[in-house]
């Protein structure tokens, strides 16, 4: 970029030129110092201002003890400055553009009385005006007051711009020489023509308007963009291009620009020829005369569409990352309430074994839930960094189908289900490996059964076609949205967080089965007719080759639609899908203990207290902890349940989960406000959401507590305890 730099010291003086005479000659050859301004070349100074977007733009030529302006946009037309001070100085020491990017930071500047005083240089480039015969007679030069740096297409049109002004004084010489005003006409017209030729090489829309604003020319790019030609009688044509939303803020803003005669910027969108509107960013700078008064404007409008598109993915990606990590603290602290609880309830029921036992088994369970979502985050990592091996072996579906169902029965029977199975008598042999396949068919199963609401109906498919084997697994859940469709494999994508969905999930699911599927040399897709619609599963897996397949296909007993399904699908004598179920085993609950540990408030009699949460471990455990405090408990795991039930007998104190099946805790609260013998029972919000929207959300809906997950049980009774109670009898 010139010169090097210099750690410290005073301000560094521009570099002898070797081949100075020669040089001065030149230009006084060339009879253009302290001569007047010419539109051809202030055309040149005023796009490049308008293609970097700098202040000032000017054409100097370095005499022996001074640089004079010859063209200039922002500074005087005809100024000069001392060659000592001069960052042009520096720019004809080399063939190549000169570039400051801060001067104030720059020992051979930062004292420069330019940049300490007006025009207070920060930003300088400078492209060389170099003649056939290697003189340096002057620069092309932008300065900004601002640090910056010129990517590589505007340093390349820059310099494009200081070569074309050369062209330009050769032919004005050509023309001085001759003295025949018609050859000084056809250069001009020439000049003209190559400015036009210049500015339809640009990638940018070049457009010029007179001081009123009104339009005048646009290069060729805008029909080349647009696809129309510019009509040349105002504004009204070109903005009728832009996008509806964003045309009356750019009316106003250009209003604005124009009465004050300001540099404009404005990004909008514009219709592309394709018909689709890309993101542009229009920048324009006022052209003064000699007198200050705005001759025109000179514009350009730059895609910036794929920066705008990354900027967008980048806030999605932060959008879904956010959503991911509040949706993972949720998952986390709802096993840990319960541990939470059952921690300090150890304490009061340490002589009772029973108890004990119970307690400890309630632990194991949130424990194993804990340990489940920590190795499905394992494991889609495990995945995705490629340390996945997969054994390629002969696996029949019947067994896969099998052990899927081993592990969602719990989940498909809670439901009630319908489930419609394929009828495989024979076997039906894929290469791969069992346990990861097996992996894939129970989460798609999963999924299955809980976005579908209770009484559903599931499907699963399988058949042969040619050399794989199609999978599917349909349901007439909730369905899929559309914008949602095209991502929902991507890792962390899940549908609109909202605080009713009971189920959870980290939207790591169908990432993990789709990378699963791929390691099998596999593929998936998603279909669904939008939301409320149910959704459909088609997994494709290479076919077993037959040779040595006959073995394994032996050993395994039909899979028949109609045969038993304790038989034929889990070991499990009770699960018989698709008929009529049996509902799930009651919770063991334990007995209230015996006021062996300390307690709050035993002096007064007990609330009426009623707790609302679907996880039954938690639900319970809360209830006989607040029942071994005094208090008069009723566990409710279903919102409606809980909501019935408050209208027949109203409660004193309502502890809620938020995110509840069917009915979120904010709407349930909500209901109870209504009921006249609620509005002044106490509401405490017990839940794994705890993010500052959430708490905000919960105080609206009525809510005088919020609790989140896993709160300390002890300071919840203490909330309990310090509120109004009836004396004890």
């Amino acid at each position: 970029m010139g010169a090097g730099r210099h750690p410290d010291g005073p301000m560094q003086a521009p570099p002898a030129i070797e081949n100075e005479v020669q040089r001065l000659r030149r230009l006084q050859s060339l009879d253009l110092l302290d001569t007047e301004a010419e539109a051809v070349l202030d055309a040149f100074t005023e796009l490049a201002a308008s293609i970097t977007g700098m202040p000032i733009a000017l054409i100097t030529l370095v005499d022996r003890d001074r640089q004079w302006f010859k063209s200039a946009v922002g500074l005087p037309q005809g100024g000069e400055t001392p060659r000592a001070f001069s960052f042009c100085g520096h720019a004809i020491a080399g063939e190549d553009l000169f570039e400051v990017e801060d001067a104030r930071q720059d020992p051979r500047f930062s004292d420069n009385p330019y940049v300490i005083d007006s025009p207070h240089v920060a930003h300088y480039a400078g492209a060389p005006l170099i003649m056939p015969g290697g003189e340096r007679i002057g620069t092309l030069c932008v300065v900004g007051d601002r640090p910056g740096r010129l990517d590589e297409d505007t340093r390349r049109q820059l310099k494009l711009l200081a070569h074309n002004v050369v062209q330009v004084l050769l032919l004005r010489e050509s023309e001085r020489s001759l003295g025949r005003r018609l050859q000084v006409e056809s250069a001009l017209r020439e000049s003209e023509a190559r400015w036009r030729a210049i500015t339809d090489l640009l990638p940018q829309i070049i457009w010029s308007s007179s001081a009123q604003g009104d339009q005048e020319e646009f290069n060729r790019r805008w029909e080349d963009y647009t696809g129309e030609r510019a009509s040349g009688t105002g504004t009204g044509a070109w903005m009728a291009k832009i996008h509806a939303d964003d045309r009356e803020p750019l009316r106003e803003a250009w209003s604005v620009n124009l009465a004050h005669g300001l540099p404009f910027e404005q990004e909008f969108r514009l219709r592309h020829h394709s018909g689709v509107f890309h993101w542009v960013l229009a920048r324009a700078l006022p052209v003064e005369d000699e007198s200050g008064h705005i001759r025109r404007w000179i514009a350009t409008f730059t895609d910036i569409h794929d920066q705008k598109q990354a900027q967008q993915d980048l806030m999605e990606v932060n959008r879904q990352k956010d959503e991911f990590l509040a949706m993972l603290a949720h998952e986390l602290r709802n096993p840990l309430a319960p541990i939470t609880t059952a921690a300090q309830l150890l304490r009061l029921i340490a002589g009772d074994p029973t108890q004990v036992r119970q307690t400890s088994e309630l632990i194991a369970r949130q424990v194993g839930h804990l340990s489940e979502l920590i190795d499905d985050l394992l494991d889609v990592s495990r995945v995705t960094r490629g340390l996945v091996r997969i054994v390629h072996e002969a696996v029949d579906l019947r067994q896969v189908l099998r052990d899927a169902l081993e592990q969602t029965k719990p989940l498909i029977e809670a439901h009630h289900h319908h489930l419609d199975l394929p009828e495989l008598p024979e076997a039906l042999l894929v290469t791969g490996d069992p346990v990861r396949l097996v992996q894939v068919l129970a989460n798609l199963l999963g999924n299955a059964a809980k976005y579908t609401a209770d009484h559903g109906r599931l499907k699963v498919k399988m058949e042969p076609r040619g050399e794989r084997v199609f999978i599917e697994v349909s349901d007439n859940g909730s369905g899929i949205d559309a914008n949602l469709l095209p991502h929902v494999f991507d890792l962390f994508t899940q549908a609109k967080r909202t605080p009713d969905r009971a189920q959870g999930g980290l939207g790591i699911g169908l990432a993990l089965v789709r990378s699963l599927v791929a390691l099998h040399g596999g593929s998936i897709e998603a279909h669904s007719d939008g939301p409320g619609t149910g959704s459909t599963f088609i997994v494709s897996l290479p076919r077993a080759k037959e040779a040595g397949a006959d073995e394994l296909a032996n050993n395994l007993e039909p899979l028949a639609k109609d045969s038993d399904p304790s038989a034929t699908i889990a070991p499990s004598p009770h699960l018989a899908m698709g008929q009529a179920h049996r509902p799930l085993p009651e919770l063991a609950v334990l007995a209230p203990p015996a006021a062996t540990g300390p307690s709050t408030g035993k002096a007064l009699a007990g609330l009426a207290v009623m707790v609302v949460d679907d996880n039954a471990d938690a639900a319970e455990l809360m209830g006989i902890w607040l029942e071994s405090q005094g208090h008069e408990v009723r566990v409710c795991l279903d919102p409606l349940e809980a909501l019935a039930a408050a209208r027949t007998r109203p409660a004193q104190v309502y502890v809620l989960d938020i995110g509840l099946p069917g009915m979120d805790g904010n709407t349930l609260a909500r209901h109870l406000r209504e009921d006249p013998r609620n509005r002044d029972a106490t509401l405490i919000a017990l839940t794994g959401y705890g993010q500052a929207q959430d708490i905000l959300q919960s105080k609206e809906a009525g809510f005088d507590q919020h609790f989140v997950k896993p709160a300390d049980p002890t300071r919840l009774a203490a909330v309990i305890d310090s509120l109004p109670r009836p004396a004890a009898r």
